[in-house]
């Protein structure tokens, strides 16, 4: 690692860099071309590895730019000098390029085979100096800024309680006034308007996005391009320390300010005036709008429409009156004009797929394998069979390749017992501190060299989530388990451009969503994403002869030789198409959607994984019509079944001797949450039911695909087993972590609505799917029977309350027994035949309680119990005790009585709350998603939710007292009541999550 990690966290008030730092971030401006500045810059070394959180002065100088940035102008100068640094460093990069022989690439430079593309090692030289510059300017340029930016938000806060709110109707924002947009504003001593005032804002970001829209980074801009995009995720956030309003609300607010005026007069014309606190709160952030994030998609809708109207004049003059494509980089004259929602989605692109890891001389490479040896040291948290950590507080960003194993264990053993000092130099180094946790963390230590180079970031973190230092693990009162939503996760990646770029790219397409007449889209980074093309064929795209698509495994050597994936030149697997779309006239992408596919399977189990590939099927029309073609869905279902599995793993224990009157009672182990965010469970099942709305897919699930081997399913060693039945196992699992612990009506709701798109096509059951489904069913008609006869069933029909979730699942699984017990299909389910045979005492039991017929529909009561007496007779026919085995063989041989009657069909018809129809009818009839009318509110919130608690909590001083925009994340609480077992009554003691 390079840079000075131990004179950034020794930096005193006596010291040259001190003394700069302190005067920038004070009341007076000092000039562009003040030498302070060049002096301040150099010292590089020890800005690149600055933290507030290691360093009390740092924090002071935070806490100065934050009160001085709009009068002394030093931020927006400091911004305009990390500009001119980024222009300069790529401009250099292409140059080098250019004077060489090299491999064509997108933009201009990137990386060939080798790895790099720069073979004249003083142009190396050149460029490893101006990028390590960069680096440390960008990083005193982040911590800078954000601090601004939470104290301009908080300001606004503060505004909010004491004053009225006034927004003018004529402009959507104030932007021009706003003091985040002041502190961005130089205003110099030159006479030249040019000169005097030049906005800082718009100048970083035109520098910031051409930089981070490289597609190949050279190993020499790795920190550089972690750095730009920290720098840029950092500038979005003022969204996050504002209360959420989403694109559409925003609208709604200025329609009726504008109305309202209206219908005033003159004398209140472009001012409304509030007094309510919740609109007084909207208000404020519609008048002080989100700074960057607004900036950036009125910059990218202006480039498109200029990009649209050239290619509609290219069109019209060409002499043939064909249509014409046109080269993006040739259209525009200059990269300012350039579409940066073009660039910055096919960089993205390339990212998902190709993950591009750090060189092992970065400051990237040691952060992240600081986080691997953390998780190392504590000798509690493994991973499992399949590679992966079962704890949900420690995720591996990309899953491991099993194939091969051998060679990454060889690669990850980069720490050598030789190449690094003993424990008594070690302490001699480090001083006494280290001994507080030399024991603990000795292979940190090992690998650090120093204390020092153990950030305290990471030492909290490490505390709060798996309690590497015997702190912060174990907590006794279940009382405590609040705000699950904001608990950060120790995230392990490979590659830090590729999780913070996606993190971005998901940002900007789910803002402003709002339409606008019969405009599909507003937001041009949607836009780029719903004009992706598949490049392997299509009309345009050259001959894709002699390409490797690769085979998704990018733990092999040549995984990244083989897939070239952003490019213009006709040899990339992924291309940005210069294809003339008539419909939209603008310019599309195009992807390797294979690639692109199994790339989504290595990430699908994390939560940027399941929102990107959610984004991908509601922004882009032809990869989820791909994606429906496929038979091979297992590669994405897989994971999602994983995280559901853990997510749904009831941690309890009984209570102790103690504790005799809480016997009924299971207690919930804070330190054993099963997940991190409900909102993750929520874009799980709603991926779940996008695949099972697709008739194929049931079919396919059952009848084409089977698993091997499930190493990380703990209840029985499962194999060869359906797709299928292992979706139903996941279900029966979440449906049972929900009626006993989240009562979450969304997510019940969207369990039983993919169980019911499935279970038209569940053929072939397997036993342990069919033992499960039974058991699960009989669990939850007897609480239903237990409560109603405890309570009554006059609110068995709202699906609000606990005795109609409950209501809702029995129907849903009686409906799924039908189903699979018709006439034509009951040959093909005699596992689940035998189920219902085995547990027909339980079953006749509650059928034939009091209240069963006022509960249970009749229609799938009588058909169950007429295929249970049929069952029964032909297996005592024998007049033998059997094993299930021969059971099962009297089944097979006599399936064909087992048609239940003639009048079948008759029998088999909807219970209450769907449709009267045959059976034949209801395998058409489809539960489908459709996306809310204003998704913002929802999606916004839970991604800065995941950015700043799961991807980026180690590396960037997030100041979580003050983030506004996912406070409704705090509903979930565990309360004595909902560690009850469930029902109360004693009829039934038998739980349904001891089934699953």
């Amino acid at each position: 690692m390079w840079g000075d990690a131990q004179g950034a966290n020794d930096l005193s008030t006596e010291d040259p860099l001190a003394v700069l730092l302190l005067q920038i971030t004070g009341p007076a401006c000092i000039p562009l071309t003040d030498k302070r500045w060049q002096e301040l810059l150099k010292q590089y070394n020890r800005l690149v590895h600055l933290d507030p959180q290691n360093n009390s002065l740092v924090k002071t100088a935070c806490d100065a730019i934050t009160r001085h940035s709009q009068s002394s102008s030093n931020l927006a100068i400091l911004a305009i000098q990390v500009s001119m640094m980024l222009n300069d460093l790529r401009k250099t990069c292409e140059r080098s390029a250019a004077s060489a022989s090299y491999t064509e690439s997108s933009n201009g430079f990137g990386s060939n085979e080798s790895g790099s593309l720069l073979t004249n090692n003083k142009h190396l030289a050149v460029i490893v100096g101006k990028a390590r510059a960069t680096c440390g300017a960008l990083n005193l340029l982040r911590i800078l800024s954000h601090a601004t930016i939470v104290g301009f938000c908080e300001s606004g806060a503060m505004e909010n309680e004491m004053n009225s709110v006034h927004l003018s109707a004529s402009s959507k924002t104030n932007s021009s006034q706003s003091p985040l947009n002041l502190a961005f504003t130089y205003s110099g001593t030159s006479t030249a308007r040019s000169q005097k005032f030049r906005d800082g804002a718009e100048e970083i970001l035109a520098a910031l996005i051409p930089f981070i829209s490289v597609a190949n980074p050279i190993p020499e801009l790795y920190d550089a391009m972690v750095l730009s995009l920290s720098l840029l995720l950092v500038l979005l956030s003022s969204q996050m320390y504002q209360p959420m309003v989403s694109s559409l609300q925003k609208d709604e607010i200025l329609r009726d300010i504008k109305n309202r005026n209206e219908s005033k007069g003159d004398a209140c014309e472009g001012y409304i005036e509030t007094t309510e606190i919740e609109d007084k709160t909207k208000l404020l952030t519609v008048k002080r709008g989100n700074g960057f994030l607004d900036a950036l998609q009125k910059i990218s809708n202006h480039q498109r429409k200029g990009a649209m109207s050239k290619i509609e004049n290219n069109t019209n003059t060409n002499q043939n009156g064909t249509q014409t494509g046109t080269r993006l980089n040739n259209m525009n004259e200059t990269d300012n004009n350039r579409d940066w929602a073009h660039s910055l989605t096919s960089a993205a692109l390339n990212w998902i797929v190709k993950r591009p890891s750090p060189p092992k001389n970065s400051i990237s490479f040691h952060h992240m394998s600081l986080l691997k040896y953390l998780v190392e040291s504590n000798r509690e948290e493994k991973p499992g069979a399949d590679g992966m950590y079962e704890n949900h507080r420690i995720v591996l960003a990309r899953s491991p390749s099993r194939k091969s194993n051998k060679r990454s264990s060889q690669r990850n053993s980069i720490v050598s017992s030789d190449s690094f000092d003993s424990d008594d130099e070690l302490l001699e180094k480090s001083g006494s501190t280290a001994q507080l946790i030399i024991d603990a963390t000795r292979g940190v230590l090992r690998f650090s060299s120093t204390i020092l180079m153990l950030p305290l970031r990471l030492v909290r973190l490490a505390a709060s989530t798996i309690g590497l230092f015997g702190v912060g693990s174990e907590v006794n009162d279940f009382h405590s388990v609040q705000s699950i939503g904001k608990k950060d996760v120790i995230w392990i990646t490979d590659s830090p451009i590729a999780d913070i770029g996606c993190c971005i790219l998901l940002l900007v397409n789910h803002n402003m969503r709002a339409k606008k007449g019969n405009r599909e889209f507003l937001n041009s980074f949607r836009l780029s994403l719903s004009s992706l093309e598949d490049n392997r064929w299509g009309s345009g795209i050259e001959s894709m002869e002699g390409i490797d698509i690769g085979n998704g495994d990018s733990d092999s050597d040549e995984y990244g030789k083989e897939l070239d994936v952003v490019g213009e030149d006709s040899n990339s697997a992924v291309k940005i198409m210069d294809v003339l779309d008539t419909k939209n006239a603008s310019v599309s992408l195009s992807v390797n959607f294979e690639s692109l596919f199994l790339a989504f399977g290595k990430i699908l189990h994390t939560e940027v994984g399941a929102l990107l590939l959610y984004t991908f099927l509601q922004s882009s029309p032809m990869f989820a019509a791909s994606i429906s073609a496929r038979s091979d869905l297992d590669t994405l279902v897989m994971p999602l079944l994983r995280t559901l599995y853990f997510s749904s793993t009831l941690h309890v224990k009984k209570a102790t001797s103690k504790q005799s009157n809480l016997d009924s009672k299971m207690l919930l182990l804070p330190q054993s949450r099963p997940f991190r965010s409900q909102s993750q469970l929520y874009v799980i099942m709603i991926l779940l039911l996008l695949f099972s709305q697709d008739a194929s897919f049931g079919m396919d699930a059952f009848r084409r695909v089977t698993i091997s081997s499930i190493p990380w399913y703990k209840e029985r060693r499962l194999s060869d087993i359906s797709l299928g039945s292992m979706l139903i196992l996941a279900l029966l699992r979440s449906i049972a972590f929900n009626l006993n612990r989240l009562r979450d009506g969304f997510l019940l709701s969207n369990c039983c609505a993919v169980l019911l798109n499935m279970g038209p096509h569940i053929v072939s059951i397997h036993s342990y799917t069919a033992m499960r489904l039974v058991s699960v069913t009989l669990s939850c008609m007897k609480s239903l029977v237990s409560m109603v006869q405890k309570d009554g069933a006059g609110s068995i029909d709202d699906p609000s309350t606990l005795i109609g979730m409950y209501a809702e699942v029995c129907r849903c699984l009686l409906q799924i027994l039908k189903y699979c017990t018709r006439s034509e299909y009951v040959e093909q389910n005699l596992h689940l035949v035998y189920a219902l045979v085995y547990s027909q005492g339980e079953f006749n039991e509650v059928i034939s309680s009091s209240n069963s017929s006022t509960v249970f529909g009749s229609t799938e009561i009588e058909h169950i119990s007429e295929i249970i007496k049929q069952a029964n007779r032909i297996i005592q026919e024998s007049g033998e005790t059997l094993s299930a085995v021969d059971a099962m063989a009297i089944l097979v041989n006599k399936s064909n009585e087992l048609r239940v009657s003639p009048s079948d069909d008759d029998v088999i018809t909807s219970n209450v709350n769907y449709e009267d129809q045959d059976c034949a009818a209801c395998s058409d009839f489809t539960f489908t998603y459709e996306e809310e009318a204003d998704p913002e509110v929802f999606f916004v919130p839970y991604i800065w939710e995941v950015v700043s608690c799961v991807v980026t909590t180690s590396f960037i001083e997030w100041n979580k007292r003050h983030i506004r925009i996912y406070s409704m994340f705090d509903e979930y609480t565990v309360d004595e009541d909902s560690q009850e077992a469930t029902p109360a009554s004693n009829e039934y003691s038998q739980d349904v999550g001891d089934v699953v």
